[in-house]
């Protein structure tokens, strides 16, 4: 990514860029190593199905098979908007997750917000659902999330999420 451009340095000089890819490398594959297997350690994800295909700070793609236990219209075999919103939620937290790894306020997020236009009938075949970060503050992780057929990339359904981010209670209450 960086390594095309070179930095002018005295003797004893690392050269700057090529360490920056390393380190990008290195935070990529901890990312996927932490969210790999997530449909194991989220039980709603597990029974959705959905997997994780690529994902880097503040991106993910999911990768969710059709089951005929998705099915909202049988007359036209559309998914139902329910699956789809699920889908999206799931994907708007595992950005916002990878977005604020490696600090320990990954586990603190809950969905405050969601919209979700279902802009075209998904059919029955399998989708990726995307997500990726748009801005982030103290307390609020914006997030955009849409979703295309596997092989297409018309967007079908596509929805915003805001992100809570809860600061850590020195005192919960239980």
């Amino acid at each position: 990514m960086y390594s095309s451009l070179s930095l002018g340095c005295y003797t004893g000089c690392y050269d700057i860029l090529s360490l920056l890819d390393n380190f990008i490398a290195m935070k990529k594959e901890e990312l996927m190593h932490l969210f790999s297997g997530i449909e194991d350690k989220i039980p709603f994800h597990k029974a959705l199905g959905l997997k994780v295909d690529q994902m880097e700070k503040g991106k993910v793609r999911f990768y969710l098979s059709f089951k005929e236990e998705f099915i909202g219209n049988y007359l036209q075999r559309f998914y139902h908007g329910g699956v789809l919103s699920a889908a999206m939620d799931g994907a708007a937290g595992a950005a916002a997750g990878s977005y604020l790894f490696p600090s320990k306020s990954m586990g603190t997020l809950s969905t405050m917000d969601i919209r979700i236009d279902y802009m075209k009938p998904v059919k029955d075949q399998d989708i990726h659902v995307h997500a990726e970060v748009t801005s982030a503050g103290k307390r609020s992780i914006f997030v955009r999330m849409y979703v295309t057929y596997v092989n297409d990339t018309k967007v079908l359904v596509e929805g915003r999420a805001v992100m809570n981010v809860r600061q850590s209670d020195p005192n919960p209450i239980n």
